[in-house]
Protein backbone atom coordinates (compact mmCIF):
# COMPACT_ATOMS: atom_id res chain seq x y z
CA UNK A 1 0.00 0.00 0.00
CA UNK A 2 1.38 3.38 -0.93
CA UNK A 3 2.07 5.96 1.80
CA UNK A 4 -0.30 8.89 3.08
CA UNK A 5 0.59 11.70 1.20
CA UNK A 6 -0.98 15.39 1.71
CA UNK A 7 -0.75 18.69 0.59
CA UNK A 8 -1.37 21.97 2.68
CA UNK A 9 -1.22 25.78 3.39
CA UNK A 10 0.44 27.02 6.32
CA UNK A 11 1.18 30.51 7.43
CA UNK A 12 4.29 29.59 9.22
CA UNK A 13 7.70 30.57 7.91
CA UNK A 14 10.40 27.60 7.43
CA UNK A 15 11.92 28.44 11.09
CA UNK A 16 8.62 28.46 12.45
CA UNK A 17 8.02 24.94 10.67
CA UNK A 18 11.60 23.62 11.86
CA UNK A 19 10.83 24.70 15.47
CA UNK A 20 7.74 23.15 15.86
CA UNK A 21 9.20 19.63 13.85
CA UNK A 22 12.04 19.55 16.81
CA UNK A 23 9.75 19.76 19.34
CA UNK A 24 7.13 17.33 17.99
CA UNK A 25 9.92 15.24 17.91
CA UNK A 26 11.50 15.53 21.38
CA UNK A 27 7.99 14.95 22.64
CA UNK A 28 6.81 12.11 20.67
CA UNK A 29 10.23 10.19 20.69
CA UNK A 30 10.82 10.61 16.85
CA UNK A 31 14.23 11.05 15.94
CA UNK A 32 15.46 12.62 12.47
CA UNK A 33 17.64 10.63 10.44
CA UNK A 34 18.15 9.43 6.31
CA UNK A 35 16.82 6.67 5.02
CA UNK A 36 16.74 5.58 1.33
CA UNK A 37 18.44 9.08 0.69
CA UNK A 38 15.31 10.83 2.40
CA UNK A 39 15.02 12.96 5.81
CA UNK A 40 12.80 11.60 7.31
CA UNK A 41 11.99 11.16 11.62
CA UNK A 42 11.53 7.64 12.63
CA UNK A 43 10.07 6.17 15.54
CA UNK A 44 10.91 2.42 16.60
CA UNK A 45 13.89 0.04 15.72
CA UNK A 46 11.34 -3.02 14.77
CA UNK A 47 12.29 -4.64 17.97
CA UNK A 48 8.42 -4.79 19.12
CA UNK A 49 6.66 -2.94 16.58
CA UNK A 50 7.18 -1.61 12.87
CA UNK A 51 9.04 1.83 12.38
CA UNK A 52 6.97 4.58 11.76
CA UNK A 53 8.35 7.33 9.66
CA UNK A 54 7.07 11.23 8.78
CA UNK A 55 8.43 13.24 6.01
CA UNK A 56 7.88 16.59 5.97
CA UNK A 57 9.15 18.80 3.27
CA UNK A 58 7.75 22.31 3.05
CA UNK A 59 8.49 25.53 1.48
CA UNK A 60 7.15 29.30 2.06
CA UNK A 61 3.55 28.73 2.75
CA UNK A 62 3.76 25.15 1.60
CA UNK A 63 4.06 21.55 3.18
CA UNK A 64 4.21 18.15 2.24
CA UNK A 65 3.62 15.51 4.79
CA UNK A 66 4.15 11.88 3.91
CA UNK A 67 3.89 8.72 6.56
CA UNK A 68 4.56 5.05 6.83
CA UNK A 69 5.06 1.91 8.55
CA UNK A 70 7.66 -0.66 7.57
CA UNK A 71 7.54 -4.10 8.49
CA UNK A 72 11.01 -5.49 10.32
CA UNK A 73 12.05 -8.83 9.56
CA UNK A 74 15.03 -8.60 11.74
CA UNK A 75 15.78 -5.22 13.85
CA UNK A 76 17.13 -2.60 11.31
CA UNK A 77 16.07 -5.47 8.34
CA UNK A 78 13.15 -3.98 6.75
CA UNK A 79 10.79 -5.29 4.27
CA UNK A 80 7.80 -3.74 2.67
CA UNK A 81 6.21 -0.50 3.04
CA UNK A 82 2.22 0.78 4.33
CA UNK A 83 0.62 3.50 4.17
CA UNK A 84 -2.14 4.47 6.93
CA UNK A 85 -5.20 2.88 5.23
CA UNK A 86 -5.58 -1.05 5.62
CA UNK A 87 -6.39 -3.62 9.30
CA UNK A 88 -2.84 -5.00 8.49
CA UNK A 89 -1.15 -3.07 11.81
CA UNK A 90 -4.06 -1.07 12.16
CA UNK A 91 -3.17 -0.01 15.80
CA UNK A 92 0.27 1.25 14.93
CA UNK A 93 -0.92 2.82 12.13
CA UNK A 94 -4.24 4.78 14.44
CA UNK A 95 -1.37 5.81 16.68
CA UNK A 96 0.76 6.83 14.13
CA UNK A 97 -2.49 8.68 11.71
CA UNK A 98 -2.92 10.61 15.44
CA UNK A 99 0.51 12.40 15.11
CA UNK A 100 0.27 12.92 11.48
CA UNK A 101 -3.02 14.53 12.56
CA UNK A 102 -0.99 16.85 15.50
CA UNK A 103 1.62 17.43 12.67
CA UNK A 104 -0.94 18.99 10.32
CA UNK A 105 -2.95 20.79 12.80
CA UNK A 106 -0.09 22.18 14.72
CA UNK A 107 1.42 23.97 11.30
CA UNK A 108 -2.05 25.60 10.66
CA UNK A 109 -3.22 22.66 8.29
CA UNK A 110 -6.99 21.11 7.99
CA UNK A 111 -6.56 17.01 8.48
CA UNK A 112 -8.08 15.22 5.48
CA UNK A 113 -11.56 13.34 7.08
CA UNK A 114 -9.96 9.59 5.81
CA UNK A 115 -7.22 9.49 7.88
Amino acid sequence: MARFSYDFQTPYTPEQVNAFLNDFAQKEGFEFTSRDGEQVLKKGSGWVTAPQFVKVLFSPGTVHIEAWIKFALLPGVYIGEQGLKGVFGFALKDVLKTRVRNIIVGLGGTPPVDI
